[in-house]
């Protein structure tokens, strides 16, 4: 994500303050792909996963044989209607006064993601921005360093991306709709948790209600509390 820090400094993305509310990711999927989701997270965050008990995976020998012998495409293209509508039932989670604003947000926050080509238009990589978006958040990492938090940011995403391609049947058990309206919801909320962190950081302020809604990210998908969650050596692991 070359341009992120820079250039999320520049969006007019947080009008919206005034309204001093941030939703919390609340998944709209079913259970067996909100299970799928879970189940990349953690092949992705702990280094002895053993997916051998996951109902949405199957064994680790059964899906690194069906990645070898038929990869997958995990592409994720979402037309401009997904977008719109997502960025909809996001915004809706605001006072009415300020729905407008924030759909516009969320389109732009999405747009951003996807304008910069280093960025993964896959589930893992939405997943993976999703993820530390909410750990810079709820820790208020420091965003000063643009070369720091690009060189952990790109590692992190690549564990999750890695972790999704070598479990092929996690991909296949999310819907095709569901896998469009997941990948656009945790980039936008993934990117909002970044440039918020961002806005407060350059006003030498922070917000207790984005931090609150970093960590209920957190622990929607990893079902843990939040401070069971560490970076180190650009990996996202639970301790």
């Amino acid at each position: 994500m070359k341009k992120i820090i820079l250039g999320l400094a520049v969006l007019p993305v947080f009008a919206l303050a005034q309204y001093d509310y941030v939703p919390p990711f609340i998944p709209d999927f079913n259970v067996q792909s909100t299970m799928a989701l879970s189940g990349a997270a953690y092949a992705a965050m702990d280094d002895d996963y053993d997916d051998e008990g996951d109902t949405a995976t199957g064994s680790a020998k059964e899906t690194k044989k069906a990645a070898a012998a038929k990869p997958v495409d995990l592409t994720i293209t979402a037309g401009a209607d997904d977008v719109d509508r997502v960025a909809g039932e996001l915004a809706a989670l605001y006072p009415a006064a300020g729905q407008a604003a924030a759909q516009e947000m969320y389109k732009q926050l999405f747009a951003y993601y996807e304008d910069d080509s280093d960025n993964r238009r896959t589930m893992g990589g939405a997943l993976g921005t999703f993820l530390y978006g909410s750990y810079v958040a709820y820790h208020d990492l420091p965003l000063n360093d643009e070369a720091a938090f690009n060189r952990d940011y790109n590692s992190i995403v690549a564990h999750f991306d890695d972790a999704m391609r070598a479990h092929p049947a996690t991909f296949a058990a999310i819907p095709a709709q569901d896998r469009k309206d997941a990948y656009v919801q945790m980039v936008m909320l993934g990117m909002q948790m970044i440039a918020g962190t961002k806005h407060y950081q350059d006003n030498g302020t922070t917000d207790a209600q984005l931090q609150a809604a970093a960590k209920r990210n957190l622990e929607s998908i990893l079902k843990i509390p939040a401070d069971q969650v560490k970076v180190s050596d650009g990996r996202m692991r639970i301790r």
